[in-house]
């Protein structure tokens, strides 16, 4: 839903990225775009057999979330990385993270900063211990971490989190998008993720 007076133009979308026959699909992309704006954190999943346009429906997703001025941040995961832990998060945040202002994260306790600096290279320099989480309580306190920190960038913006092919994705990535999935950020936050049908683990 977006907001009253905003239109999306769907069959301009559907003929940008090669869509057919997507409109539904589209819409409900909007809905929940507008939702998440509103303040409703939202997770959509796009899945099907290899080549039916979920990455194109991101794609517009993508571009829609921008032209209402939200933080768009994209991660792909690819099947030759899928050893490296946090990888896709990595990939999705970490150049955004190494942009941005330092001010806004001395904001964050050391503890906090210290559980984002061993999930982000882009962080390393700021944390206290470069360590990847390995024990069930710290990959927890990661996790945590990782929202609260959407939460704060999504104060500023509405964000959208954009993951592709999570089919590939590294462990440790599957259980923090698990993580986001169960304990969803209570803030303006989008979470969308596209995997094949049949080869995503439970």
């Amino acid at each position: 839903m977006l907001a009253p007076g905003e239109r999306w133009n769907v069959g301009r979308a559907m003929s940008d990225h090669g869509l057919v026959g997507r409109g539904d699909d589209l819409a409900l992309l909007a809905s929940a775009l507008g939702a998440a704006r509103a303040g409703t954190s939202q997770f959509v999943a796009i899945h099907g057999e290899p080549g039916i346009g979920k990455s194109s429906l991101l794609g517009a997703l993508r571009e829609l979330a921008e032209s209402h001025e939200c933080l768009v941040l994209s991660g792909r995961a690819t099947e030759i990385e899928r050893e490296l832990p946090y990888g896709l998060l990595v990939d999705a945040l970490d150049a955004y993270l190494e942009a941005l202002d330092p001010k806004v994260l001395g904001r964050l306790a050391p503890d906090e900063l210290d559980e984002l600096a061993s999930v982000f290279p882009a962080l390393r320099s700021l944390g206290s211990r470069d360590a990847r989480p390995t024990t069930v309580a710290e990959r927890f306190r990661a996790h945590y971490a990782v929202r609260e920190l959407l939460e704060r960038l999504a104060a500023r913006h509405p964000v959208v989190l954009a993951l592709d092919d999570l089919h590939w994705s590294d462990g440790a990535s599957l259980e923090l998008v698990g993580h986001l999935l169960r304990r969803r950020p209570d803030a303006a936050v989008l979470v969308a993720a596209t995997y094949r049908t049949g080869q995503a683990g439970a």
